[in-house]
């Protein structure tokens, strides 16, 4: 069945939180693994860090599931998840475009969407004000040092 997911026109699937902020995980995974650590959430139990690259763990080459990279190629991503726990997630998932439909509630839409603005508002602040350094620098006028001889 694996081999079909290339094909798929539509799926829907469901994001998890952080492995090391969950109560439980599924038996194949071992909660004390080191490099889930690193892991920002998963999507059909394909866990991914902070940058939407895959984190191997014990286990994930046994995993019956749509690899990342053939989840991104699919039409139609809708993606079921909710929670103050999951919005990392969520936001990682939807940059890394493993998703392009989402269901969810509104508390988590709206942590979202509050999380989403700041880190955007600080990037516009940041590239305004490099805007405005190179304005200023461009506009000087050349200095030049002479040095002199007696």
């Amino acid at each position: 069945m694996l081999h079909l997911w290339p094909y798929a026109q539509c799926a829907l699937v469901g994001f998890g939180a952080p492995p090391i902020s969950r109560a439980q995980l599924p038996q194949f995974i071992a909660p004390a693994a080191p490099m889930l650590v690193a892991a920002a959430g998963d999507v059909c139990s394909r866990m991914y860090n902070r940058a939407a690259e895959p984190v191997e763990f014990s286990g994930s080459d046994r995993l019956i599931a749509v690899d990342l990279a053939i989840l991104q190629s699919i039409p139609v991503v809708i993606a079921v998840a909710a929670g103050p726990d999951k919005v990392g997630s969520i936001i990682v998932g939807a940059r890394a475009g493993y998703f392009n439909q989402l269901v969810t509630d509104p508390q988590t839409a709206e942590s979202i969407l509050t999380r989403t603005r700041t880190r955007a508002q600080a990037a516009a602040e940041a590239e305004a004000g490099e805007r405005a350094t190179g304005a200023a620098t461009e506009g000087a006028a050349p200095t030049t040092r002479r040095s002199r001889t007696a």
